[in-house]
């Protein structure tokens, strides 16, 4: 195995021909693809990020909307209530002033009818003394008769009562 120099010099010229070569047609591109698929990956990245800190913002934005709808809701259910709680004490006002006024026209209505009760008694009262009355008179004034006279009314007296 003989090594000569011009032999190595020969190789080396080979290999720096070859160097020359990969860096002029292979080197050059790669790195240049190199670059820009780096530059992609960049974008992408930067552009997922960009994305994320949307769909996050969004997220928020909406979690605060879904909070004021739940917070209008529950305002709405409570005015809801309020109102028919309003309502229901309005009806019962309204229920409990019907039932005075049934009431007190019930109440005058009795009152009026006993009214007339009374005076038709003592209308019936007045026209059975008067008959009394004209019966002693007409009859002779005997002290037997006058006390069957009085027992007569008296029973006349509690029919009308009666009835």
């Amino acid at each position: 195995m003989d090594l000569h120099l011009s032999t190595i010099i020969l190789q080396m010229a080979n290999f720096l021909l070859l160097v020359f070569l990969l860096k002029k047609f292979f080197w050059k591109p790669a790195s240049e693809y190199m670059n820009k698929r780096a530059d992609y990956i960049a974008d992408s990245l930067e552009e997922a990020e960009t994305k994320r800190k949307e769909a996050d913002r969004l997220l928020a934005e909406y979690e605060d909307k879904i909070r004021g709808y739940e917070d209008e809701a529950r305002a709405i259910l409570a005015r809801a209530e309020r109102q028919s709680m309003e309502k229901r004490e309005q009806v019962l006002a309204q229920a409990k002033e019907e039932v005075k006024k049934i009431k007190s026209q019930a109440d005058w209505e009795i009152k009026q009818s006993q009214m007339q009760a009374e005076d038709d008694l003592k209308t019936q009262v007045a026209e059975l003394a008067v008959l009394a009355a004209s019966q002693i008179i007409s009859e002779n004034m005997d002290s037997s008769l006058n006390r069957a006279l009085v027992d007569k009314f008296l029973d006349k007296v509690g029919e009308v009562n009666v009835h």
